[in-house]
């Protein structure tokens, strides 16, 4: 039996796919604000979306094109646990352990010894210490991700999903640490989150996220015409039929809502095989051109 073909166009849930069309501008509010610095307003991000719409994947596109500029990032997903700033802290200090500079990493680490060496195991008292404790090691690793940023002269991005979704507590810390951080100590920490709309009625809506609440916003709205037609083209093309004929057949079908577009690579997909195709046979551009990977 031959090898076992692969649809391009799965379903992967938040996982980048093959072609990611429409999200120019926002990538370009990305890239402006990473030159300007922490006194851009786009430097703290939240888009809000339904669910289906893109989110996932344009987190991800983001931490790409701020990888591809050098820059530090580290990625969370919001948990409505009470070890959510936990989490949080874990993958900032998995990001400055594994950063691939070890001269700079050995100057952060030396430099913030209390999170990663002696200090690091800091012993709990009264109940009513443990919020103070969490916040303060949620501080200390973030300091050490922008003390690496700016050692190696790049930045940093942390992008949380899910925000809706955030445990309080851990989200008023992570607030308040980052506003520390970024705003009034002017380091090169960015941050870009996402969730449901509903987001601004639960999370944001509680008196100590004020920062969050006065942080950019960013909808994901739906696709215009050419961008509809610039992946159309591509679904087109992958598909590997008459391109006319594939047309004729989908084109009252294709709604500019990016689930809609998702929903007929799916028809496509399930109507053949895929003999020349692999997970990545489809390059991911932006319409212009300009490098960001997404698959």
């Amino acid at each position: 039996m031959g090898a076992v073909s692969i649809n391009p166009f799965r379903p992967t849930f938040g996982v980048a796919p093959p072609t990611l069309s429409g999200r120019d501008a926002v990538l370009d509010r990305l890239s402006s604000a990473m030159e300007a610095g922490p006194t851009h307003p786009d430097f703290t991000m939240l888009i809000a979306s339904p669910r289906g719409s893109g989110k996932t994947v344009l987190l991800s596109a983001m931490r790409q094109a701020a990888e591809d500029a050098g820059w530090v990032t580290a990625r969370a997903t919001a948990t409505p646990e009470e070890d959510f700033a936990g989490l949080l802290t874990e993958q900032m200090t998995r990001a400055v352990r594994d950063h691939p500079d070890r001269r700079a990493r050995r100057r952060v680490e030396s430099a913030h010894v209390s999170v990663f060496g002696v200090g690091a195991g800091i012993s709990v008292g009264a109940e009513s210490d443990v919020e103070l404790v969490v916040h303060t090691r949620l501080l200390r690793t973030m300091e050490a991700l922008a003390g690496l940023a700016e050692e190696t002269g790049t930045g940093a991005l942390i992008t949380i999903d899910e925000f809706h979704n955030a445990n309080l507590a851990g989200a008023r810390s992570f607030a308040h640490a980052l506003q520390d951080v970024s705003k009034i100590d002017g380091c090169p920490v960015m941050f870009v989150g996402a969730g449901l709309p509903a987001m601004e009625e639960t999370v944001l809506a509680d008196d100590g996220m004020t920062f969050f609440q006065r942080a950019a916003r960013v909808p994901i709205k739906p696709l215009s015409d050419p961008e509809s037609a610039w992946a159309k083209d591509r679904i087109i093309a992958a598909h590997q039929e008459d391109p006319e004929a594939t047309h004729s057949a989908i084109a009252k079908r294709l709604d500019t809502h990016p689930g809609y577009v998702g929903r007929i690579r799916r028809a496509l997909g399930s109507r053949r095989r895929w003999p020349h195709a692999s997970p990545g046979s489809v390059t991911a551009m932006r319409s212009r051109g300009r490098g960001c990977r997404c698959g």
